[in-house]
């Protein structure tokens, strides 16, 4: 991963220094990186994240006009900064969080913040069934705002799978069938699992189902699976 500094001016003490532009064919830089012209001053390498710690690095730059990343020390749920050396000045930090491949913009002096649900990943092993095919399994994923699975203590999230739009009936290990809306824990697992079974009637419809995810701020998603008659065609209301 890497970070690219802007030129600018920079004080330390009551003394002002230069960033200037490093060249495009330079063997840090080259043009196809995707800064300007001209208007970059270096570019820092920052070492890969791990797949369960966080880790805040900071840049800065010395009274010798060079840049520099100082590597901090993993954490999990209370932020850690190092100090920024003396004769240096402090340009901006980067949290490195688990599984992180690449450094964004809106990586540049992020807040860390203890991973929270924030999304849903959902996968239906067949969202398409054939009028000879019955059922489906439906995988959810609880993700955090760091695009990392999530799990959590005790009996586990309570995620709930709804009939939406359509027909069927949905089901779970812990609550049984339903045509309307069952629900389960996930245990100490991130994700957890439904079946989807069709009617296979003439009066199938394909079905929308809706996903909560019951927390202090609940998270909501939507699959439809597509049910086909005998003849190939889709079946809808």
């Amino acid at each position: 991963m890497m970070v690219m500094i802007r030129t600018g001016q920079y004080r330390i003490g009551s003394t002002y220094y230069t960033l200037d532009g490093i060249a495009c064919d330079s063997s840090d830089y080259k043009i196809n990186m995707g800064g300007k012209m001209d208007k970059t001053a270096g570019v820092l390498n920052i070492d890969s994240a791990s797949t369960g710690d966080f880790r805040t690095d900071i840049i800065v730059v010395g009274d010798d006009n060079i840049l520099d990343v100082v590597k901090g020390t993993t954490y999990t749920s209370t932020e850690v900064v190092p100090d920024t050396p003396a004769s240096h000045l402090y340009l901006g930090k980067v949290v490195i969080y688990p599984n992180m491949t690449e450094v964004k913009n809106y990586d540049i002096d992020r807040k860390f913040m203890i991973p929270d649900p924030k999304s849903l990943d959902i996968v239906v092993d067949d969202d398409d069934l054939a009028w000879a095919e019955t059922e489906t399994t439906i995988t959810i994923t609880v993700k955090d705002q760091y695009d990392n699975s999530l799990s959590k203590d005790g009996y586990g999230w309570y995620v709930k799978l709804e009939i939406n739009d359509g027909n069927g009936a949905i089901a779970s290990t812990e609550e049984g069938s339903s045509t309307s809306i069952i629900g389960v824990h996930c245990g100490t697992a991130a994700s957890c699992k439904f079946t989807y079974t069709r009617d296979q009637a003439s009066t199938d419809i394909s079905p929308l189902l809706k996903i909560t995810l019951e927390s202090e701020f609940p998270v909501e998603t939507y699959t439809y699976i597509i049910l086909r008659d005998s003849s190939g065609d889709i079946m809808t209301s």
